[in-house]
């Protein structure tokens, strides 16, 4: 198996059917597989996984593990029979179905080019909203997932990364409650080095509209700083 995409979840019976029918969409030419890791869902998340599985062509697993994203990804990872990894969120969304296609012929095509496997790519995010207000701060963090640096590449742009290489830096931070992606992000960048993949990610922007833009937007910002 050329890559195990591998999802969090938590009670997400409202997106995961959404996100398993989008996924599906994609034109894959080399063997894949997607693996959900379950943090103990109480809702139906499980039984709409159960009916994807029964009937997809492409092999879906589940894990399970306590909660809490790093330890459920990392929990997706040991199970992963993928060369490479990719994490999304449930709430992502892909419009062209050959974005895994292209990740996979990018990111081979970087690992041949350098001589080195110690390489991850991330997409350019795109808000998926349902109000308009606070268009410009929308466009100015869409603009800042378009750069390369570590603290600019958060978990909701994708990684994209060999098993050999995220084993290596040691996973996901399970000591981390949050913000355990851009741990990693700057542990990739330490010892390896980012790139860009080809297209983009759209991604809900319903934590921001249900909670409000500046009320998230000034948590985000105190969890970045108290984690420093």
């Amino acid at each position: 198996i050329v890559l195990s995409v591998i999802i969090p979840t938590l009670n997400e019976s409202a997106e995961i059917d959404k996100f398993i029918a989008n996924l599906l969409d994609q034109r894959v030419n080399s063997p894949w597989e997607l693996i959900i890791a379950d943090g103990g869902s109480t809702d139906s998340t499980a039984a709409i996984i159960k009916k994807w599985r029964n009937d997809s062509k492409v092999p879906i697993s589940m894990s399970l593990s306590r909660m809490g994203r790093a330890v459920q990804m990392n929990s997706g990872a040991q199970m992963a029979q993928g060369e490479n990894l990719l994490f999304l969120h449930c709430d992502s969304r892909f419009a062209d179905v050959l974005l895994i296609q292209k990740a996979i012929d990018h990111m081979l095509q970087a690992r041949t080019f350098s001589g080195t496997y110690k390489i991850a790519g991330h997409y350019s995010l795109k808000f998926m909203r349902e109000s308009l207000g606070y268009s410009l701060l929308y466009y100015y963090f869409e603009t800042k997932t378009q750069k390369n640096y570590p603290e600019t590449i958060n978990g909701d742009q994708g990684f994209y990364i060999s098993k050999s290489f995220f084993n290596e830096i040691g996973g996901f931070d399970e000591k981390l409650d949050y913000l355990e992606d851009t741990r990693l992000a700057k542990q990739i960048a330490v010892k390896g080095r980012w790139l860009f993949l080809p297209g983009l990610i759209y991604t809900s922007a319903r934590r921001f509209e249900s909670e409000g833009f500046l009320k998230r937007q000034l948590l985000n910002t105190l969890l970045r700083v108290f984690n420093e």
